[in-house]
């Protein structure tokens, strides 16, 4: 079983550097497809969380059910924050990879699909898994 863990003040200015030398590209990315996907953020505090695989996301610090929408595949769920956050960050994840690759960067390639790939095992044990599935998918 996969645990989290949040993660701690003194550590936060080092969370997103500690993912990858792009970190002000990836934050914007969190900003962005949390405007797009869930209809009523407006920005606010984060809570940013550790897993004991290695794998990081973050949530919004925000009022639950957190309503997901994504008009790509015509799906919407109602979610707890830390289930709205990991779809935000799977999604994230697999777009700057995808970035990534475009611009030839194998590196960072393989270093964002890795991250997704360790969300991704701590979403499948989460017990919102299937909402989130139908949202990411």
């Amino acid at each position: 079983m996969i645990t989290a863990s949040i993660v701690p003040t003194q550590e936060r200015p080092n969370f997103y550097p500690s993912m990858t030398s792009n970190y002000l590209t990836v934050e914007q990315a969190v900003y962005h497809f949390s405007d797009q996907f869930l209809p009523d953020y407006s920005g606010g505090y984060w809570e940013f969380v550790t897993l004991s695989n290695g794998g990081k996301f973050a949530y919004p610090e925000m009022g639950e059910p957190v309503a997901v929408n994504n008009d790509y595949n015509c799906a919407s769920a109602s979610l707890s924050k830390e289930a709205a956050g990991i779809c935000i960050w799977i999604i994230m994840l697999g777009n700057c990879a995808m970035s990534a690759y475009q611009k030839g960067n194998k590196a960072e390639l393989d270093n964002l699909s890795e991250h997704q790939v360790l969300l991704m095992d701590y979403a499948r044990e989460h017990a919102e898994w299937e909402n989130i599935a139908r949202v990411i998918n």
